[in-house]
């Protein structure tokens, strides 16, 4: 859905529009949050920062590092991610709400963000409630709510009703935890309010039937998230900012009691959570109520592809929302939502539709994003690809934070930049995203680098990747290594099928090896004349396919292909042998995926293979012969890619110094390829001497 700009209104909304450095202007105006003074209008939005704390609820000294790393970005407010308050009442694995022990770690970590200028907010939460993951559900059991109901990813568990006493010992905590963040130097809190987690459901009325003070009318409803702060304004001043993080709307739809689902982009289904009329009135509440700034996003974990948009949501996904809130509110309200692109971000507050906009994994992507915005650097922003890896890496894998196309992201000590003693001349052979990372992690350390690439233009995989406009994202990242090669004075030679005698004839120092992989292509009977290709030639252009069409492969490649080929208007059905359908993504990105599929009528056939071509089409059998008919003009394969091995492994006994990297190696993730090329990168400056 998306609505008109609408007018600002009250104070936070009239600015300055004089435009600064390349047309950046009011990024670049300071704004305030109560009484305090936020040297710009970009804040780092609140993200789980994974293994990065200690089990005592302190901060590790990576943590420090990489909300540092942002500040010195130039980012004017940091929001670090959500911390408990409580572990007696939702008894919960991992590191235990900050104690008076913790907080000089949190001193530290506002020491050094305010050496430049920028101010930091902890985002407090009340808790997890129904969407207690399932691993944590085995060890706690019985989760609490507002009201009785299935647990979210286990609907056969009911949660517990939260009793009053319960409600108040959590509220005494959120005063308690604020105070001493606040004698610690912390500027400010934000309450976790959004995504479906325990603020979120005594708030909504689907979820919360309570009939005590804490439920009925919006005021009952919000009455526990308004003693928090009230608790936070006692213990650490009235002037003390906190902010409000809410969806506006829940893009759910079904009815009470369930099953709920998401609503997709452009649907007009009715809302079965909140629906905007009611985020309004909420927005309005929690400013009577003496919140200092509300954070606008939306959805559930029903609809999680809102509250952590993927690829497929548009950039700027939600800022209608926020426009829609700062028309009937005065105190400052921040946007979210894929605000990565800076001339969008510009024109979001050029246009009045929020006073602050908020980015989250575009500065895991690139850290001094605001730095490079202001200086007009706007081509060399490492783009954030939208693929999740860092919510999947701390969610699903129990790993610490990190990103996929910027491996120092939560290692910044470890990684600062190093230079040889001794500049060596390498030679990296093979231009796809392993390659182009390993000659940029070798040239920012001083060595000379020529990187070969066999095609027209480097790229590699992403080229075929980023051809679906729902991967934009892939073709920008492209653009940034060209340019980032360029300018660190890497000689590219495009068109060139490197040989073992050419690498023997340069002499290099050190031969990285990226050669890559191809795509699978089985031999199927019946297949000799037949229309088949692979989803590589098909979206680069080089086959053209009929207008029924099957996608052998359901894995994401697999998706990407039959979500791309449906948006022509093709009839698309995809073959998986595995039962159940799984891309290895993180589950807002394979949710959305599967929707948009659905909505396209895509038709799946899972736990069978192809095993025979006709005239018509393919036969397809599961695993206890029965076979299937389906018509079609096209077979697109996309069941894998098999690795380019043959000249390292013709170098690997001749040359000293040879590394292999990504899908050479073992056909992997854009995140693999491009980590395996920066600690390569980083291996040779190891032995520069």
């Amino acid at each position: 859905m998306k609505t008109p700009a609408m007018p600002a209104k009250g104070r936070a909304g009239r600015m300055n529009m004089k435009q600064g450095v390349e047309g950046f202007g009011p990024l670049f105006e300071p704004v305030r949050i109560a009484g305090l003074e936020i040297q710009n209008r970009i804040a780092m939005a609140p993200m789980r920062t994974g293994g990065l704390m200690n089990p005592d609820g302190s901060l590790t000294q990576r943590c420090i590092d990489y909300y540092t790393e942002r500040a010195k970005g130039g980012a004017g407010l940091i929001i670090t991610g959500c911390t408990r308050v409580d572990n007696t009442v939702e008894r919960l694995p991992g590191p235990i709400p900050p104690a008076f022990d913790a907080m000089p770690s949190y001193g530290e970590l506002a020491e050094s963000i305010h050496y430049y200028g920028t101010r930091v907010f902890v985002q407090l939460t009340a808790g997890l409630g129904r969407v207690m993951p399932p691993d944590y559900l085995e060890i706690v059991g019985t989760p609490v709510s507002s009201s009785v109901g299935p647990a979210f990813w286990k609907e056969s568990v009911l949660t517990r009703e939260i009793t009053p006493e319960e409600i108040q010992q959590i509220v005494e905590a959120f005063g308690e935890v604020a105070g001493r963040l606040a004698s610690s130097g912390i500027d400010g809190i934000e309450l976790h309010g959004h995504d479906g987690y325990l603020f979120d459901q005594f708030a909504t009325a689907i979820w919360n039937r309570r009939t005590d003070r804490y439920g009925g009318s919006i005021e009952g409803r919000l009455r526990f998230a308004i003693e928090a702060l009230n608790a936070i304004k006692k213990e650490a001043g009235k002037d003390f900012p906190v902010i409000y993080q809410f969806g506006l709307k829940h893009y759910m739809k079904g009815k009470s009691p369930g099953p709920w689902s998401g609503i997709l982009p452009g649907d007009t289904q009715e809302e079965a959570g909140r629906d905007i009329v009611q985020g309004l009135e909420l927005a309005r509440f929690l400013e009577n109520a003496g919140f200092d700034a509300v954070q606008i996003d939306a959805g559930c974990f029903e609809s999680r592809y809102w509250a952590h948009p993927p690829v497929y949501q548009e950039h700027a996904c939600m800022v209608d929302l926020a426009a829609m809130v700062k028309s009937v509110i005065d105190v400052p309200v921040i946007a979210v939502g894929r605000l990565d692109i800076p001339e969008l971000a510009e024109g979001v507050l050029a246009r009045g539709q929020a006073d602050i906009i908020a980015l989250g994994r575009g500065l895991l992507a690139d850290p001094y994003w605001p730095m490079k915005a202001r200086n007009g650097d706007h081509s060399k922003i490492r783009p954030c690809i939208g693929c999740h890896f860092c919510m999947k890496r701390i969610s699903e894998d129990r790993k610490p934070l990190s990103c996929a196309v910027n491996p120092a992201c939560g290692k910044e000590r470890l990684h600062n930049t190093m230079y040889p003693p001794r500049v060596k001349r390498i030679m990296v052979i093979g231009g796809g995203i392993g390659g182009m990372e390993a000659a940029r992690a070798v040239a920012l350390r001083g060595h000379n680098v020529e990187l070969y690439e066999a095609g027209s233009r480097i790229g590699g995989h992403l080229l075929p990747a980023a051809v679906p406009v729902f991967n934009h994202d892939l073709g920008r990242l492209r653009d940034w290594y060209e340019e980032q090669l360029t300018a660190m004075g890497v000689t590219i030679k495009c068109g060139v099928e490197v040989t073992p005698e050419i690498v023997r004839a340069s002499v290099p120092d050190a031969v990285v090896v990226a050669t890559g992989s191809r795509p699978v292509s089985p031999q199927l009977p019946g297949a000799a004349g037949g229309n088949v290709t692979t989803c590589v030639d098909l979206l680069l252009g080089k086959e053209k396919c009929g207008n029924r069409v099957v996608v052998a492969g359901g894995g994401l490649i697999g998706c990407q292909v039959a979500l791309w080929l449906a948006g022509q208007g093709k009839k698309i059905t995809i073959v998986e042998k595995l039962p159940e359908t799984s891309m290895g993504v993180f589950n807002a990105n394979e949710n959305m995926l599967l929707e948009l599929l659905e909505r396209e009528d895509v038709i799946f056939l899972n736990g069978m293979h192809i095993c025979e071509m006709t005239g018509e089409g393919i036969i397809v059998t599961d695993d206890v012969y029965k076979t299937v008919s389906v018509k079609c003009d096209t077979l697109v394969l996309a069941i894998g890619l098999t690795p380019e091995r043959s000249l390292y492994d013709t170098l690997k006994m001749e040359v000293p110094e040879i590394f292999a990297v990504g899908d050479m190696k073992k056909p992997g993730t854009i995140q693999e390829a491009i980590w395996d090329g920066f600690h390569v990168g980083r291996a040779i400056c190891a032995h520069a001497g």
